[in-house]
This record gives C-alpha cells, sequence and structure tokens, in this order.
C-alpha cells in the first residue's frame, strides 16, 4: 500500500462519524492493511500502518483486538518520536479500555492523551477527547466537571469549519440532549453543525445532523416534526447514508406512528424495515432483527392481539439484545425499551408481581440512562404499588419519582406525595390518583420555553437568577449580561397589529439566538419585547462583540418600521454589564447596572449598546 492510499484510509477513519461509516469497506480496508503490515520492513511504514488496522478494528466495534494492536503500535510511535500518532492512539486506547471495563488503564491513557493534544496544539483531537471523557461517563454525576468539560471542548473547536469540529458540535449536542436534557441547547448546537456541514458541501455529516435534529424532536416529544423531517432524509436523493442509519431512520418513523395512532402506517414501515434488512451487516441485520421483533410485540399489545404473539416477539428480542448489550447497540436505551414493554405487557395481564419485577429491572436499566427514564420507572412503581394497596411503598417511589424530576428541572411532585402520604392514612382512591397524575404530566410540559419565541421564559430567567444567587453555579467565574430591548415596539404593534408584531418577535429571538450561539450563550424572554441574554466566562468586550453581531444583523434583515423616529427598519436598545468577583453576591447589583445601562441608551434614542462600568 503506498503513503497516499494510507493517508486516504486514515482521514477517513478518523473523519468520519460512525453511524455514516462503510463497514464492509472497512473490513476490506483491513485485511489489506494487515498483510502489508506483516510484509513492511520499514519501522515507520509498520506503525502507520498497524495504527491504521487498530483504528479500523476500533471504529468495527472489535475493541480488545484494537487494543492489542494499538498497545503495539504505540511502543513503536513512541521509540521512533511519533508524536501525533502516539496521542490518537492513547486517545482511542482510552476509549477501549473504558468500554472494555479497564478504567485504570482508560484514566491513564487519557490523561496523556490530554495532556499531548494540548501541548501540540491539536485542538480538533483535544475538543473529541473532551467529549469522549463525557459520553463515556467518567465523570459520573458531576454535573460542574461535564459543564467545564464541555466549555473546553467548545472553546477548543470555536470557529473551526473541519468534520471534526462538526463532530465536536453535534457530540456537544448529543451531551445536553441525553445528560444534561437540555434540548433547547441541544438542538442550537446540531443547527450550527448541520449549518456547517451545508456551507462546505458535507452532505453526509448534514443529513446525519437532521437525523439528529429529528431524534430531539422525538425526545422532545414533538412526533410531528420529528416525522417530517426523518422523510426528508428518506426522500433526500443525494448522498445516501449507509443501510444501518436508514434503518435507524425507519425504526424511528415507526416510533412516531405510535405516538401519532397511525397504526396501518406503523405496520407498513415495520414490514417494509424487515425486507430492508438483508441489505445489512450481519451483525447489524441482527441488531435490527430484535429492533423488528420489539416493534411488532408493541404493535401487537396496542391493537389488543393475543398476548402470546406479542409475548414471542419480546423473548425474540431480549435473546437478540443479551447477546450484545446496552454499548453496542445501534438503538440507544433498547434494554429500558423492552423492560417497559415487558413490565406494560405483565399489567395488561394483571400479574402485578411480575409487572413489579419487570419495573425494578426498568429502574436499575433506567440509573445508566438519567432522570428522564428513572422518572418513567418509578411512576410506574408508584402506580403498581398502589393496585396492590401498598401504599406506604407507593409513597416511597412517588418519592425517588420527584427526586428524579428535580434532577432534570422540570418541576417536581411534592403535591404529589403529600396527597399519597394523606391518602396512606385514610384510603386511596385509584381514581383520584389518575386525575393527579394528569395534573402533573400537564405542569410538566413546556415549563421552561417560551411558545411564541422558542427561546428560554420567564420563569427559567427566574430560576437562572435563583441559582446564580443561591451559589449552586460555581462554574461561572465570570458574567456578562445583555438587556436587550426592542426599540419603539408598541407603535410597531400599532401600526401594523399583533400577528406582524408576533412575527416581529420571533424574527428578533432568532436573531438573538444566532449570535448567542457563538459563545454558548442564554437568551431568555423576561418581558414583552424585553430580553436578557447571559455570556457565562465571557468578557465585557465579547459582550460588546455580540451587541455588534446583534445590531448588524438586524441592520442586514431590514424588518420594515416606518414609524420609528430612529430608522426606516426595526432596531433593538442593548445595556451591557460584567461581573467577575463575588457573583452571587453581586448578581442583583450586576443587573440592576445592565438595566441602568438599557435605560440610557433608550434615554438617548435608542439603536445602540452601551456598557455600565462599576
Amino acid at each position: 500500500m503506498n503513503p497516499k492510499e494510507i493517508e486516504s484510509i486514515i482521514s477517513y477513519l478518523e473523519d468520519t462519524d460512525t453511524e455514516c461509516m462503510n463497514l464492509d469497506m472497512v473490513l476490506g480496508w483491513l485485511r489489506k492493511l494487515e498483510n502489508a503490515s506483516a510484509a513492511s520492513k520499514s519501522a515507520n511504514d509498520r506503525v502507520l500502518l498497524m495504527y491504521t488496522a487498530g483504528l479500523a478494528r476500533y471504529r468495527l466495534g472489535e475493541y480488545d483486538r484494537a487494543i492489542t494492536v494499538l498497545e503495539k503500535a504505540l511502543r513503536g510511535a513512541e521509540s521512533l518520536g511519533l508524536l501525533v500518532y502516539a496521542a490518537k492512539m492513547h486517545c482511542i486506547l482510552s476509549v477501549c479500555y473504558t468500554l472494555t471495563g479497564d478504567i485504570k488503564k482508560a484514566g491513564r491513557h487519557s490523561e496523556i492523551a490530554l495532556r499531548e493534544f494540548g501541548r501540540l496544539r491539536l485542538f480538533d483531537e483535544l475538543s473529541l477527547h473532551y467529549i469522549h471523557i463525557i459520553q463515556l461517563g467518567r465523570l459520573a454525576n458531576e454535573k460542574d466537571e461535564v459543564l467545564e468539560y464541555l466549555r473546553r471542548a467548545e472553546y477548543f473547536s470555536h470557529g473551526h469549519t473541519t468534520s471534526k469540529s462538526v463532530c465536536v458540535l453535534f457530540g456537544i449536542a448529543q451531551i445536553y440532549n441525553n445528560i444534561l436534557y437540555d434540548n433547547i441547547k441541544g438542538t442550537k448546537y446540531l443547527t450550527r453543525g448541520i449549518e456547517i456541514c451545508r456551507m462546505n458541501g458535507m452532505v453526509l455529516m448534514e443529513k446525519l445532523g437532521m437525523k439528529r435534529l429529528a431524534d430531539t424532536y422525538l425526545m422532545m416529544e414533538r412526533y410531528s416534526d420529528a416525522a417530517d423531517v426523518y422523510c426528508r432524509i428518506i426522500g433526500d436523493e443525494r448522498k445516501r447514508l449507509p443501510d444501518s442509519v436508514c434503518t435507524s431512520v425507519r425504526v424511528s418513523l415507526v416510533f412516531c406512528d405510535f405516538q401519532l395512532g397511525r397504526l396501518i402506517s406503523a405496520e407498513k414501515r415495520i414490514t417494509e424495515l424487515e425486507e430492508f434488512l438483508p441489505r445489512l451487516w450481519e451483525k447489524e441485520r441482527k441488531q435490527f432483527t430484535a429492533v423488528a421483533c420489539y416493534l411488532k410485540a408493541r404493535l401487537a399489545l396496542i391493537r389488543d392481539d393475543t398476548f402470546e404473539e406479542a409475548e414471542e416477539f419480546l423473548k425474540k428480542a431480549l435473546e437478540i439484545f443479551e447477546n450484545y448489550g446496552r454499548y453496542d447497540f445501534p438503538v440507544p436505551e433498547f434494554d429500558y425499551m423492552l423492560y417497559s414493554l415487558q413490565a406494560s405487557m405483565l399489567l395488561r395481564q394483571g400479574r402485578l408481581g411480575g409487572a413489579e419485577r419487570a419495573c425494578k429491572k426498568l429502574a436499575a436499566t433506567a440509573d445508566h440512562y438519567g432522570a428522564r427514564c428513572r422518572r418513567d420507572a418509578y411512576a410506574r412503581l408508584s402506580m403498581i404499588a398502589e393496585l396492590r394497596g401498598d401504599y406506604e411503598a407507593a409513597c416511597h417511589y412517588a418519592h425517588m419519582e420527584d427526586e428524579a424530576i428535580d434532577a432534570i428541572e422540570a418541576g417536581n411532585l411534592a403535591l404529589r406525595f403529600e396527597q399519597l402520604c394523606g391518602k396512606f392514612f385514610d384510603t386511596m382512591r385509584s381514581r383520584e390518583l389518575t386525575g393527579l397524575k394528569k395534573e402533573n404530566q400537564t405542569l410538566k410540559k413546556n415549563i421552561d420555553m417560551d411558545a411564541l419565541t422558542q427561546v428560554y421564559n420567564k420563569k427559567y430567567y427566574l430560576r437562572y437568577l435563583r441559582h446564580i444567587h443561591e451559589g449552586d453555579r460555581k462554574d461561572i467565574q465570570q458574567l456578562t449580561v445583555l438587556m436587550v430591548d426592542i426599540d419603539h415596539f408598541k407603535e410597531y404593534n400599532d401600526y401594523y397589529g399583533h400577528t406582524d408584531g408576533d412575527k416581529c418577535l420571533r424574527r428578533v429571538a432568532e436573531i438573538l439566538t444566532n449570535a448567542a450561539d457563538v459563545f454558548g450563550a442564554y437568551v431568555m424572554r423576561y418581558g414583552g419585547e424585553e430580553f436578557a441574554i447571559f455570556l457565562e466566562n465571557f468578557t465585557e468586550k465579547d459582550g460588546e462583540e455580540m451587541a455588534r453581531r446583534i445590531m448588524d444583523e438586524l441592520a442586514e434583515a431590514h424588518i420594515p418600521h416606518e414609524t420609528s423616529p430612529v430608522a426606516d427598519h426595526l432596531t433593538v436598545s442593548i445595556g451591557i454589564a460584567s461581573e467577575r468577583r463575588n457573583i452571587p453576591r453581586e448578581i442583583n447589583a450586576l443587573m440592576e447596572r445592565a438595566d441602568e445601562a438599557l435605560y440610557e441608551v433608550k434615554r438617548s434614542g435608542g439603536n445602540m449598546f452601551r456598557t455600565m462600568q462599576w
């Protein structure tokens, strides 16, 4: 194999997302690489070939064999002074050792990779390694550390438009969605990555980003939106995604159909999915066969078909899944989905003991997937305990459900807990508890988002300030605030009408969000035409740069405002203040200074920004 061919293979293996990878092609390369390595007489070439073969084993999911090859290649790279390749090998080995359970070795290789990537100024690699550390759960539940590593990942990839930087943005989005449960920020990073792909002609990565955006909509229970995006992906005739990704999209469409009550469409899609399976690589074919069995079991349960048929499908799905495990399966949370369906099936049959055992398995599995899954598992256990008349256990599980909801900042069930405790001493009626559950489900929806502008709402704004004031955000070393007010918005509403006024607010919120995304800042609507933007660990100069971006983009958008005395288009006034001393103690003074700066701008006529110093 010539050097140019090897370099091309390395570039593909390093820069291509796993979901977009052609595994059959990688297998073909692997055989050639191993033959060439055995025949090579040059030490340098042999190390390079072994690194590429180890990388291929890693991307194929053969972690033990990848470790064997890469440990040998690493010794050669270090003895020959091939520092860049050595750093990359430390990074891959840290991931492989984590996935095979050797946490001590994983930690040692991870520390060396971080140090060497920084020293060699390989910032894209450094960003991706921070993402790996979080995704593989090495930080456990240390939220402050997760946020700090996220900040570093974004900092080192900021301004880059390479495929690796897109992988970083997609990785950050995944962490916000699946670990921090902040779908709004997750969506922002996905959107930014998709835009970079579009600008640079990265068609496959763009389509992968669209798939993950649809996955986020699915998580947010926006099933119609998710289905629309999935259908667009399937209908896009540009570069085709790998068969495994197309299969995953088809599976997600069935989930959407279930939630939207489209059972005929769901059945048709399951049939299409099974017809598509022979195209897959053997391992993927078996795994998606398990998924198809799960879907057929779920459809049978929804349609009230025979339990025997549903149980048979579910049993087959469980058998296949147990051969692979959660870390080597293409559908996230699949074990959780299997146990959830099993519990529902047993509950429908009135087998409360079996349903309770299945729900306890569900709760144990949920610990791997975070608070959202724990919440659902403990809600089921509470309901089963109530049906059995064990009100003490119902209270206990309701309390655990309450803790899970607190963890995802989606409100709490304190009222329900009190009601359950009261009913423990009186008598409990299932009808009352069902009504209470419905009320709480309604309260939990859309708790943080402003419905009109799709930015954080006033409730979130107040909670954000409270967390800072109470010292919960120790990761913030400096906080810069922008208070934004639309100039002469009342006149705009009076002249153009409230419908256009709402469109105007949405457009301004979009412009603010675009500017904030560059800094990973939070945009909140705290009044009718008033917004606040919080930049964490950025200076007032950064705040002024953001203000310029906002005003430039507004001028470019040129939203007509004929009744404004300032300009013929819509403008804003911005007040800026920054604090880096005792932020919890000074947060109120900081907000007052930003508000005072805004007032000074408004008094001067608007359409400008001003920074208020101490």
